[in-house]
């Protein structure tokens, strides 16, 4: 879809697909944390690449080849730590190392190609420290236990 107005195109989606939208994933504690991280990542990053149902999507801004701000959790994590930004950077995990990543956190995912490495937590921040600790795993500079 492309559209100019992001967050008029994003109530379409929402209303087209019958979900309750990106303003209905209250956290626990009172604060939309879905509504708190797109505007982070908006004014970050600009207007996204791409609006979709359950998640908006940037493509290759700053040092990531994909940002993803999810609707809700239900995607992905039920603990209400998990977050709802997923950050991706191109990565080559050898096959080896994949165990010990998995090892480090559940939230951090290699592909399935091996060629990306992607966190998902509650900031852009969180994110960085979790995937250069799983950077330093794969190089073996630090045990998965070591590491949390």
């Amino acid at each position: 879809m492309i559209c100019k107005n992001w967050r008029l195109c994003l109530g379409l989606v929402v209303l087209a697909s019958g979900c309750g939208g990106f303003a209905s994933s209250p956290h626990p504690y009172g604060t939309e944390w879905t509504n708190l991280s797109l505007d982070k990542m908006v004014d970050r990053y600009g207007a996204p690449d791409r609006i979709e149902a359950k998640r908006v999507v940037w493509v290759d801004k700053g040092p990531w080849k994909r940002i993803a701000v999810w609707d809700g959790m239900d995607n992905y994590d039920k603990s209400s730590a998990a977050g709802y930004i997923e950050q991706t950077i191109a990565y080559l995990v050898p096959q080896d190392r994949w165990d010990a990543v998995a090892g480090f956190r559940d939230r951090i995912a290699v592909s399935a190609d091996g060629s990306e490495l992607s966190s998902r937590s509650t900031s852009e921040a969180r994110n960085l420290l979790a995937l250069n600790l799983a950077d330093e795993i794969i190089r073996g500079v630090r045990t998965p236990d070591e590491a949390q």
